[in-house]
């Protein structure tokens, strides 16, 4: 086959600086970028003009500069050859994605004639968007918080994924491997928990691998390690690894959790973009994605070999559109069309696709192209992947199976809390009505020890009646939840001054109302909510002292309302800032000055939740504390 101009070394390795999926930057040894590709600008929401005036610092998440910093010090010095690690960038409009990025240094030739100095080195970086994987492994640990007390249900879900999971004591030893472990290295569960998979890490790298982790463990930090790891048919394969510790409500450590994923793919598509063309296709056709070439309307030239060995399809027959023959039939229509589109508004291409291996089976591949163009900004070619997503995608569709099972069941539990607790209210008031009438006509017959009983029973009685009380209204959130509308919360707080102006009243509390802008939700729920924490914010108070409480409501971002409720109270440990949401909990003890069922809280998180936002607090003992609710505002459009 004839290659094309624009592929001859120097302009192809230009094009795959430009069009890589992966982004790409370098930077001089003052950490300013000088070269960027689009994909960078991409993740980062900079203009590759803008990116170019900035240093890599300066959009680092302030938590992960020291380490970033730090290591680029040691390249530039020459002490380290690459360094690699997970951080966060600031994108432009200010909220965050993780990456992972590679650096390595790119020293420029010397040149010999007296007219050319050497240059200075520069800092290759190689930069992969990871938020997803983040969201992932968040949901993944979460999931696992969640069926702790179901070891079955937690086995069958990790053994599901295609990453390799494991789990620690306290005393760092091995007490979980997941199903992919044992496909991966062939060893049995039991030979895998004595140390097994240690011995399948590459000789070279055992030890310190092993010392990184202990390392590490001593400090109870998070693990991150890179290395070799041996398959089941002997190939050594490359390998991440991050792990976190596992603490109780208490801050006990209990050991880690943590996984291990195949990284090979993305090492050699680092490897690929400082190798020559001959070296780049070797390796586009060695990698398990399937990768391939077009012209600009998606006419395919050129397709890898991965690709045909899954196909088991020739290159002559897959080249044009012969490819198409091999989408599912209900999707090949809908994505040429969507590639045509692409090629005229000079998007990147992504689509999920289902490809028909050899063996008759559908399998789902994410699909994505870039475009690469001319000087003229005019597209010549394609350059796409597609990547095996089989697996996550199943598992994306078991856990969509799982919330709707939770939420079905969640739905009968608050069905049966709202029936109970309303059949609770009768017998609660007739018992505590006739011990209101027998209390009066007893006194003189009994002791006063008897006497102090029954006065027990009747404050038994109104605490059953009070807790009975909140449960139905926990239970309402969800069975008497109302449409949602555009709403103004001057006329809601209005409504709840005056519902505790006795409690204001007698406190002294003073309410400051600052900005409001307007949310959108359920009226009577978020009239319950700020209830709830303008009453918790007036009640927690240490004694003598008024209340200051003040209350706002900003747009930070332009579709969303946050909300937030400051006193000046007792407030809390921060490592409590999660228990006080969960129903029954109580910072004080039922013998405190400050009373209550522990639901307040769980009311206020529930209500948050079902308007699909988020509720957390910040706090410090005797330094008051600040509740924030944000929650999402729709365009009319949207609604």
């Amino acid at each position: 086959m004839i290659i094309p101009p624009v592929y001859e070394s120097g302009s192809l390795l230009d094009a795959i600086f430009r069009q890589s999926c992966a982004g790409v930057g370098l930077v001089d040894t003052s950490g300013y970028f000088v070269s960027v590709n689009p994909r960078l600008c991409q993740i980062t929401g900079y203009t590759e003009s803008e990116l170019l005036q900035r240093t890599f610092g300066s959009i680092t998440h302030p938590d992960d500069l020291a380490v970033d910093d730090q290591q680029a010090a040691r390249l530039f010095k020459g002490e380290i050859e690459n360094y690699e690690l997970e951080k966060r960038y600031i994108r432009k409009s200010g909220d965050w994605v993780w990456v992972y990025i590679s650096c390595s240094l790119v020293k420029p030739p010397t040149h010999t004639e007296a007219d050319h100095a050497t240059e200075s080195p520069l800092g290759l970086a190689v930069i992969q968007d990871i938020t997803q994987l983040k969201q992932k492994e968040a949901e993944l640990i979460e999931s696992q918080k969640r069926l702790e007390t179901s070891e079955a249900h937690f086995r069958f879900v990790t053994d599901s994924v295609p990453v390799m999971i494991w789990l620690t004591d306290a005393s760092l030893n091995t007490t979980y491997l997941n199903q992919a472990w044992q496909e991966f290295t062939g060893l049995t569960p039991e030979e895998l928990l004595s140390s097994g998979w240690l011995t399948q890490i590459h000789p070279e790298e055992r030890e310190s691998v092993r010392q990184a982790f202990l390392q590490a463990a001593d400090q109870r930090a998070q693990i991150s390690l890179e290395y070799r790891l041996k398959r089941k048919d002997g190939e050594y394969r490359y390998m991440s690894e991050a792990g976190i510790p596992l603490t109780t409500d208490n801050g006990d450590f209990q050991g880690y959790i943590g996984y291990v994923i195949d990284i090979t793919e993305r090492k050699q598509a680092e490897f690929v973009i400082t190798q020559n063309e001959s070296t780049w296709r070797a390796l586009a056709n060695s990698i398990p994605q399937q990768a391939w070439m077009a012209d600009a309307e998606g006419y395919r030239f050129w397709l890898n070999q991965p690709y045909l060995d899954y196909t088991g399809s020739t290159m002559e027959a897959s080249q044009g559109w012969g490819w198409t023959s091999f989408i599912r039939e209900d999707q090949a229509e809908a994505l040429v069309e969507n590639i045509r589109l692409a090629s005229h508004t000079k998007a990147p291409f992504e689509a999920t696709v289902a490809i028909r291996a050899k063996n008759g089976q559908y399998r789902w591949f994410l699909s994505r192209a870039m475009p690469i163009e001319n000087a003229d900004g005019e597209i010549i070619r394609w350059f796409g992947t597609n990547t095996d997503i089989h697996e996550l995608q199943e598992m994306q569709e078991a856990l969509e199976r799982s919330q709707r099972q939770l939420a079905i069941s969640n739905r009968d539990l608050e069905q049966f809390a709202a029936i109970a607790s309303h059949d609770l209210q009768a017998p609660l008031r007739k018992a505590k009505s006739f011990c209101e009438m027998i209390r009066p006509r007893l006194q003189v017959q009994l002791d006063p020890e008897t006497y102090s009983l029954m006065g027990r029973i009747h404050a038994s009685l109104e605490s059953m009646q009070s807790l009975v009380s909140d449960l139905l209204s926990l239970s309402q959130v969800s069975t008497e939840a109302q449409a949602f509308d555009l709403i103004d919360l001057s006329p809601i707080l209005k409504r709840v001054i005056t519902t505790l102006s006795d409690l204001i009243e007698e406190t002294g509390a003073v309410i400051q109302i600052k900005q409001l802008v307007q949310v959108y939700g359920d009226g009577e729920q978020l009239t319950l909510l700020i209830q709830n924490l303008l009453e918790n914010a007036i009640k927690y108070q240490p004694p003598g002292q008024k209340p200051q409480v003040e209350i706002e409501a900003i747009n930070p971002e332009r579709h969303l309302c946050q909300i937030s409720v400051r006193d000046n109270g007792i407030g809390f440990s921060q490592s409590q800032a999660e228990r006080i949401f969960r129903p029954f909990e109580r910072l004080h003890g039922k013998s405190s000055a400050y009373h209550g069922n522990g639901i307040g809280l769980a009311i206020c998180h529930r209500i948050v939740e079902r308007h699909n936002g988020h509720i957390w607090a910040t706090s410090s003992p005797g330094q008051g504390s600040v509740f924030v609710i944000q929650l999402p505002v729709p365009t009319l459009a949207a609604r």
